[in-house]
């Protein structure tokens, strides 16, 4: 069935949206983007050598475990290698960014609709913004991003061959842009809504 998404019109090629994580970082660093300082490891001893606080992200794509009553989601947790075992699965690991906020991104057809994300203002989000505080949720506001950064993201999406996307940044005390990811298949309505770019207009002309 989904081979005759082949023929309609889309957005996006869904034979596209499959991105490996990796190599989207190393492309992003090729590309004069700042990225976490990152390493894939299947034991603690490489962890204790660190010299900065850890974070543990999934290498691949999320997964999402579903039972009757609930939903379990991957979250972003800091990690304390004293406490891993010697060896471990092949997992993923990055330098933990003190942030001022956090930028979710919708591309669509080479332009750039963003939104930040005061999610460092309340404990339970700090770490990860999807750990969602609905009593207070985080203040978002529109955010326009630096030329120069558009242009290292477009770059990237060209690259990619992607025409649509949800990317995730980081803004550092420093100020510094960092990149962390691209969902392809990443939704619009998280950004269009709160920041009233009515995203769901400018699709339809596609």
């Amino acid at each position: 069935m989904l081979a005759k998404l082949k023929n309609k019109t889309l957005i996006d090629d869904y034979f596209k949206s499959n991105t490996n994580k990796i190599e989207v970082l190393e492309l992003a660093k090729e590309l004069n983007l700042s990225i976490p300082d990152t390493i894939i490891t299947t034991l603690k001893k490489d962890l204790l050598n660190c010299k900065w606080r850890l974070i543990n992200k999934n290498i691949s794509n999320i997964a999402h475990l579903s039972t009757k009553d609930k939903t379990y989601h991957n979250r972003t947790v800091e990690i304390h290698p004293d406490l891993l075992p010697e060896t471990f699965f092949p997992s993923l690991f990055q330098k933990l960014i003190d942030k001022k906020y956090e930028l979710r991104i919708f591309y669509l057809k080479k332009k750039f609709y963003s939104m930040a994300i005061f999610s460092q203002e309340d404990a339970k989000t700090a770490l990860d913004f999807r750990n969602y505080n609905y009593l207070k949720p985080n203040r978002t506001v529109p955010f326009e991003l630096p030329l120069d950064i558009q242009n290292k993201l477009e770059k990237l999406m060209s690259r990619l061959e992607l025409n649509t996307g949800s990317i995730d940044m980081i803004i550092s005390k420093k100020d510094e842009f960092v990149f962390l990811e691209v969902n392809p298949d990443g939704q619009f309505g998280m950004v269009s809504q709160p920041c009233n770019y009515y995203l769901e207009k400018k699709s339809q002309i596609f």
